[in-house]
């Protein structure tokens, strides 16, 4: 099935992933909510990535097919730039996953994430190449205002229905919003504030 006729769709499922972490600790939790565009929450699942790592991408691999959900359509990564630098391969994700990907950001990039990785990273190299293979993000603009995306597997005004489907109260959409809350708690309640 295209992906253009899922996202119109009634209740189409996407799986939302967002993190949180401090520098202080080795690991972020990683929280992803299965999420139908009428709201309905249909799963959660949970991973680790390491702070400044590489794995992000792994670990999202891990989660989506440990949910072994082939009606989860699409996938929303709360940025594509997390967890100190530890970058989300989005074509990576688009070829193994076999649906579509989105990174959203509600802010744009400021300062300079070139120079840095290059300051801070050994292997800046590789990040570097991961980050100029997923380009930067476009702005997109919704009823709440502009969400900027790295996407693959849709087309610009597939990304702006898709996300729009899922946004309820502001620009960021609730399976994304509902993520970052689970994953905010998990980590206070194993590492405290």
């Amino acid at each position: 099935m295209r992906h253009g006729s899922l996202i119109s769709k009634r209740a189409i499922r996407v799986l939302g992933v967002a993190e949180s972490f401090k520098l202080t600790h080795p690991k972020s939790i990683l929280t992803g909510v299965v999420m139908r565009s009428d709201f309905i929450i249909d799963g959660v699942v949970n991973s680790y990535a390491t702070v400044g790592g590489l794995d992000v991408t792994d670990s999202i691999i891990g989660m989506f097919k440990g949910l072994n959900r082939p009606d989860v359509h699409a996938v929303m990564i709360d940025g594509c730039i997390i967890s100190f630098y530890n970058i989300v391969d989005i074509d990576r994700l688009h070829s193994e996953l076999k649906v579509p990907v989105m990174c959203l950001a509600f802010s744009r990039s400021r300062g300079n994430p070139r120079a840095a990785i290059v300051k801070l990273f050994k292997d800046y190299e590789e990040r570097l190449s991961i980050l100029d293979r997923i380009g930067e993000p476009v702005m997109v603009n919704t009823k709440y205002g502009p969400v900027w995306v790295r996407y693959r597997g849709l087309s610009y005004g597939e990304v702006k229905v898709l996300i729009s489907k899922f946004q309820r109260d502001g620009r960021r959409p609730e399976p994304l919003r509902v993520s970052q809350l689970i994953s905010a708690s998990m980590f206070r309640s194993m590492y405290g504030d």
